[in-house]
């Protein structure tokens, strides 16, 4: 038994940690596990926003679908973006709309 009683309240293993990896293994433990957890957070913060954005890749996905396979929400689609009111780029406008065609 030594006179120092912070040294008798530190197991051998810990001892052998100290004595083999010097005086500073508890402050360079301490970094690299505070690294570790950082670098971990911020690869769950990407995960989440990855998975964000196929979330709405995906819904996006079936709304289009749906457009592609509803004839009427294809007209009412095209006509909208191609109508006098639409958002096509060059300002193309189409003259008829199925609410104007009496037969299809």
């Amino acid at each position: 038994m030594s006179n120092d009683s912070y040294l008798d309240n530190i197991s051998q293993e810990s001892l052998d940690v100290l004595q083999h990896f010097g005086p500073e293994a508890p402050v360079k433990l301490n970094t690299y596990a505070c690294a570790v957890e950082d670098a971990l957070l911020e690869s769950l913060a990407h995960q989440r926003t990855l998975q964000q954005r196929l979330t709405a890749a995906t819904d996006e996905r079936e709304q289009m679908l749906g457009i592609l396979t509803d004839p009427d929400r294809l007209i009412a689609y095209v006509c909208g973006f191609f109508g006098p009111e639409g958002s096509c780029p060059g300002g193309a406008v189409m003259s008829r709309c199925p609410s104007e065609i009496v037969a299809r």
